[in-house]
């Protein structure tokens, strides 16, 4: 959040320094290869004036990323965001090895124990100290999945089965307010989730796109409202995926035959940077009455202040009106200075 004032942009000045050398050197770039006459030797510090607007988005492209945005957070100045997660899985094929063609029979020679999310958290928009419940739906079978990361928006929806895989809300809910800092957190879901998948037919399992049309994979979706402990509650994370803390465990226990004794196995699940997957941001409408909506929507307070935040839905537009009268001028170093009002920052973990 930030008044409308003249921001800066500091240009420091080019400082060459020469040196002379009897042949010159073929790999010589920039002001070796320059005859002196054309050599900048003023130095000086300049100003810019900055015309600067604040537009609300209303999509990005957000399946590009690596990192995903995760959770709700209830800002004072900016409304109710919310992050939602959609993910597919990658499957490892040498783990694989199902020689048993009794997919009928399936369940006598499997037994699923139980089934775990794991989500690396790597940091935090918000107050990350927040209690949040999440709920993990399977995305159905008919839903019409992106086609490729780049047509995944901000504002995609997918069909999901409306059975939530969390039994219990303690089973899928972040709380940090005992931990040292953010870290990997684990959901337990509902083990008809991976009974569907080590019961299906071995083939399924040749490739992570064959099993991607099989099981389309999962949403995990953000509380509609966090509980207010804190004066900002709640928190958007940045969930890193990674393929080593975040990924789909299932335990289970399976034997060759049935006169055999069952043997503990773990079959896992990784979510790569390049397994297909996006996240889907919505802002509540009750921005309209917080400080953002008030600026936006009352023309008389539109140079009162500008917004960014994290989340893709709040953009700052800068322009240079008077750049172009630069006209030879070589630029070393810019600046951007932005004078942000302290009176709205909030509490002390609003930006960790």
């Amino acid at each position: 959040r930030y008044p409308n004032i003249w921001l800066p942009l500091l240009f420091g000045a080019a400082i060459f320094i020469f040196s002379a050398c009897d042949e010159p050197d073929p790999r010589d770039t920039g002001k070796d290869v320059l005859p002196s006459t054309d050599l900048i030797e003023i130095r000086f510090t300049d100003t810019l004036t900055l015309d600067i607007d604040t537009r609300l988005s209303n999509r990005s492209v957000t399946g590009f990323s690596a990192d995903k945005l995760l959770g709700t957070l209830d800002d004072q100045q900016f409304g109710t965001l919310q992050s939602s997660i959609y993910t597919q899985f990658a499957v490892e094929t040498d783990l694989w090895d199902f020689s048993l063609s009794l997919s009928d029979q399936r369940d006598q020679f499997f037994i699923v124990d139980s089934v775990a999310l794991g989500l690396n958290i790597t940091s935090s928009y918000g107050n990350f100290r927040t209690p949040q419940e999440f709920k993990v739906f399977a995305i159905s079978d008919d839903a019409d999945y992106p086609a490729d990361d780049s047509v995944a928006f901000s504002t995609t929806d997918l069909e999901v089965d409306p059975e939530d895989l969390c039994l219990n809300p303690a089973d899928c809910t972040v709380d940090f307010r005992a931990a040292e800092g953010i870290g990997a957190v684990r959901f337990r879901l509902n083990p008809s989730i991976g009974e569907k998948i080590l019961f299906a037919d071995s083939t399924v399992f040749e490739t992570s796109d064959i099993f991607s049309e099989f099981f389309q994979g999962l949403k995990i979706e953000a509380p509609e409202s966090v509980p207010f402990v804190f004066r900002e509650p709640g928190a958007i994370l940045t969930v890193s995926m990674d393929g080593t803390n975040t990924f789909m465990d299932i335990y289970y226990r399976e034997r060759p035959s049935l006169d055999s004794p069952f043997v503990a196995r773990t079959a896992q699940f990784p979510i790569r940077p390049t397994t297909p997957g996006f996240f889907q941001v919505e802002r509540n409408e009750n921005y309209n009455d917080r400080l953002l909506g008030q600026v936006l929507n009352t023309p008389s307070r539109a140079d009162e202040y500008e917004f960014i935040q994290q989340g893709l839905l709040v953009d700052m537009a800068v322009n240079f009106p008077t750049l172009t009268n630069l006209s030879g001028v070589s630029i070393n170093q810019a600046e951007l200075v932005l004078n942000v009002d302290t009176e709205l920052l909030g509490g002390n973990d609003i930006y960790s």
